[in-house]
């Protein structure tokens, strides 16, 4: 019974997080990579989107596996589950960064101007 008290816990936990955070996402601009000028700009802006995309989608397996954890304890089957789930997710954040490292190496090379692009500088 403690074990669906706490899984009820942690679903509330998310689920408020969720809520407060579902404005945030509504509001947000996303910038239409068709009004770009060239097609550089336009890979650097749909690569950027996708980096983030799977940014997300590796913290969110992390958070899921560290609550598969917390929940699991007791049971080495669930916890080995969960440790994975983290791992997967770590490595998926540091494909990530090493694509995001790549295409701004690749976009310095080709004057699209990456890095000034990312510090908010705008396109150059």
């Amino acid at each position: 019974m403690r074990i669906f008290s706490l899984k009820k816990s942690v679903l509330l936990l998310l689920g408020g997080t969720f809520a407060w955070l579902l404005p945030a996402v509504a509001s947000a601009q996303f910038k239409n990579p068709i009004t770009n000028s060239s097609l550089s700009e336009i890979i650097r802006d749909v690569s950027y989107w996708l980096t983030g995309l799977v940014v997300t989608l590796a913290t969110m397996a992390v958070i899921w596996g560290g609550i598969r954890l917390i929940i699991g304890v007791g049971r080495e089957q669930e916890i080995q589950k969960a440790k994975t789930i983290i791992l997967w997710g770590i490595i998926g954040l540091a494909v990530a960064f090493l694509v995001w490292v790549f295409l701004c190496t690749i976009m310095e090379l080709l004057n699209v101007g990456c890095l000034s692009y990312t510090l908010g500088e705008g396109s150059s």
